[in-house]
């Protein structure tokens, strides 16, 4: 979701932190965490955007291709698409696990992730699915 595995370690060990100190008071760590995880890749997102709109900073020279394209198209999408995106096709989550992590009604998550799934298509240039 941030674009870059160093800032996502980052946030994950910031999220573990936050949640070792609240240990002894939650109920259920395993969710409490993913939403934690979730809510700092957004604060980072907002911290960040003047570096993510300068993402060339952000690529690896052994990148290929192909992944450039992908990371280019994914850093522009809005937040809740490539979260929505992310969290479906890496994660596997469900709809309704991407809404609780989101924070956003069930509903949201489909169209999320179809118009995500639709701007990437256009923007990689791959054929329309026949539906």
């Amino acid at each position: 979701m941030l674009g870059s595995r160093a800032a996502a370690q980052d946030a994950v060990h910031d999220a573990f932190v936050e949640v070792f100190k609240r240990w002894e008071t939650i109920v259920e760590p395993g969710p409490y965490l993913q939403r934690a995880v979730v809510n700092r890749c957004r604060d980072l997102m907002r911290r960040d955007r003047v570096a993510l709109r300068n993402r060339h900073l952000l690529r690896s020279e052994a990148m290929l291709e192909a992944d450039v394209a992908l990371y280019d198209a994914l850093a522009n999408l809005p937040f809740n698409h490539r979260a929505a995106v992310v969290l479906r096709f890496y994660l596997q989550l469900s709809e309704a696990d991407i809404a609780h992590h989101l924070d956003c009604p069930t509903g949201s998550v489909g169209p999320w992730i179809r118009r995500g799934l639709d701007r990437l298509a256009t923007e990689l240039q791959l054929p329309e699915e026949n539906q």
